[in-house]
């Protein structure tokens, strides 16, 4: 730790933390879809991450084909079970989600909805946690950014239960 107090030494110390920390968001905050059977996902890290996401993807989805590309270093992690590649990708165009996978991403943000405590809505802690720059590809922020509600069967909008014949409790 002496070491820390030598400038050269201290850069380095700091941008491999920043790259570390980075790696460990990624790890929960990819979003995969599926396109022909293969899991998809894109992402823009500031630091080149792929090579550190290898190990925790494939041992999470070990039987499963996926793809991983970093649009901005044009890189793509690809992976046929026991066989990770991380290769060079001029430009990947990812195809439109197709009804099913827009189905599951409807439940997604359901879930998402609805599992939010609107009374403990912070913007500021989720943007301390998760900041903006991650929220392009993830798909509970896909679309509007607004103040979680409950909207499934039993709750209206304003949070109120609903009983049979439409009263409220």
């Amino acid at each position: 730790m002496q070491m820390l107090a030598d400038e050269t030494v201290n850069i380095l110390f700091k941008a491999v933390r920043h790259l570390e920390r980075e790696s460990h968001l990624f790890k929960g905050f990819i979003r995969f879809s599926v396109t022909n059977q293969v899991l998809v996902a894109e992402i823009e890290p500031k630091n080149f991450v792929l090579p550190l996401l290898v190990q925790h993807f494939c041992e999470r989805f070990p039987e499963e084909k996926f793809l991983i590309y970093d649009k901005k270093h044009g890189m793509a992690l690809v992976y046929q079970p026991y066989k990770p590649l991380v290769i060079p990708v001029e430009e990947l165009e990812l195809p439109e989600p197709d009804q099913e996978e827009q189905a599951y991403r409807e439940l997604w943000r359901v879930f998402y909805d609805t599992i939010a405590i609107p009374g403990r809505y912070n913007p500021q802690c989720r943007m301390n946690h998760m900041p903006k720059r991650y929220w392009k590809y993830l798909t509970e922020f896909t679309g509007t950014f607004q103040k979680p509600r409950r909207h499934l069967a039993g709750f209206n909008h304003d949070n109120h239960f609903l009983i049979s014949g439409g009263r409220q409790e």
